[in-house]
């Protein structure tokens, strides 16, 4: 429960901030699809599509207790849980409420990450942002020493160019690349509460993939 709680906070203060939002929920709580042994990926990856739906539902309720107004929608089949509709959650965005999106894209062989961008270009989202399990993207991972730091700016051809592993997809950087997009990823923990409201406040947290590294003149306007 604490673990949501601090997730459930940091979406709250976002959204006191005028934020509009879009979660997707993954379920590596749960069951990761790719690192289920003897059973095929399409079968562990529907696996952790409906896990995700157990995240969506107790997610909701943290936020909703904290007198929000929250609605769901899923890309798979789900009793009680409206299937997705890009125009439904953007109506549902411009009017304030938090949406939150599980199923992942309804199709095996996809991560959440990818989810999470596909739904980005559909919503014409300003920003994607993922909180993971590390603070930002490292040039290794696991990182060599004990006192490497994130890589604090890349951009989607450079960051295609190292071995992202778990820290972000790297066929979501791909996809981003393929259709010309131009939303910044904001990569950092999950586990530090805040961190959320300080990348929206322009703060320098964790790592940024731009679609091209921004100038030196880009930067002292910011």
């Amino acid at each position: 429960m604490h673990a949501v709680e601090k997730r459930a906070d940091d979406i709250n203060a976002a959204h006191e901030i005028g934020t509009e939002i879009a979660v997707v929920v993954g379920a590596g709580n749960f069951v990761r699809g790719k690192e289920i042994k003897n059973i095929s990926r399409a079968d562990a990856d529907h696996m952790g599509m409906s896990a995700t739906l157990s995240n969506l539902r107790f997610l909701q309720k943290v936020l909703e207790n904290k007198g929000l107004k929250v609605t769901r929608f899923s890309a798979i089949v789900a009793e009680g849980t409206p299937v997705y509709m890009r125009e439904k959650v953007s109506s549902h965005l411009s009017e304030g409420k938090i949406v939150i999106l599980g199923g992942g894209l309804g199709v095996p062989y996809h991560t959440t990450d990818y989810a999470a961008v596909i739904r980005a270009l559909e919503l014409d989202a300003d920003a994607v942002l993922k909180g993971a399990k590390v603070d930002g993207i490292y040039a290794s991972y696991p990182p060599v020493a004990k006192d490497d730091k994130p890589i604090p700016e890349l951009s989607y051809a450079s960051a295609l160019n190292i071995k992202l592993e778990e820290m972000f997809d790297k066929e979501a950087v791909r996809k981003l690349v393929t259709e010309r997009a131009s939303i910044p990823v904001h990569v950092f923990s999950a586990f530090e509460k805040g961190n959320m409201l300080k990348v929206l406040q322009g703060e320098n947290v964790g790592t940024v993939i731009y679609p091209e590294l921004p100038s030196k003149q880009e930067k002292e306007k910011k």
